[in-house]
């Protein structure tokens, strides 16, 4: 967040961006609507406590909403349209995860992609995509632990 700013201001959307020359040129190119809103936007959705303030950062963690044993394409996609850009796509390898873990909890990267005919690097690279959205977890260690999906509620 920039120094001049009070977490205050921040909610209220006032705007100071680090790079104006970057800001303009993202806005002339259409990849901004209107600087500065995008905070109101999200505050229309979600409350205050999706953002964590530390000294040097800002995290912004946004909860899944509708994760169910019908994963559709769009994860989260009663979110609203005005924070369209905060949807999690799940593909159609990741939603076959999702259910071989729930039918299986302590099965393995390796069998899971025997299941799908898919190579391990492509297994494990969608499962840590699901973990990184906390759609599943990884509980207990490598060898003896196993897989859960989680699912937020909001």
């Amino acid at each position: 967040m920039p120094q001049e700013l009070s977490q205050e201001e921040f909610f209220d959307g006032i705007s100071a961006p680090r790079n104006k020359e970057l800001m303009r040129v993202f806005k002339d190119v259409k990849l901004v609507e209107q600087l500065g809103s995008g905070v109101q936007r999200i505050l229309k959705v979600y409350n205050k406590n999706v953002f964590k303030f530390s000294p040097n950062f800002l995290k912004v963690s946004f909860p899944i909403k509708n994760v169910g044993e019908n994963v559709g394409e769009n994860v989260g996609e009663n979110v609203g349209e005005n924070v369209g850009e905060t949807m999690i796509k799940i593909n159609n390898t990741q939603k076959s995860i999702i259910s071989i873990i729930k039918s299986d909890k302590h099965i393995t990267q390796a069998e899971i992609s025997k299941k799908l005919n898919k190579t391990i690097r492509t297994v494990e690279r969608n499962m840590k995509k699901l973990q990184e959205a906390d759609i599943i977890v990884r509980v207990g260690s490598d060898t003896l632990g196993y897989w859960e999906v989680v699912v937020k509620e909001v």
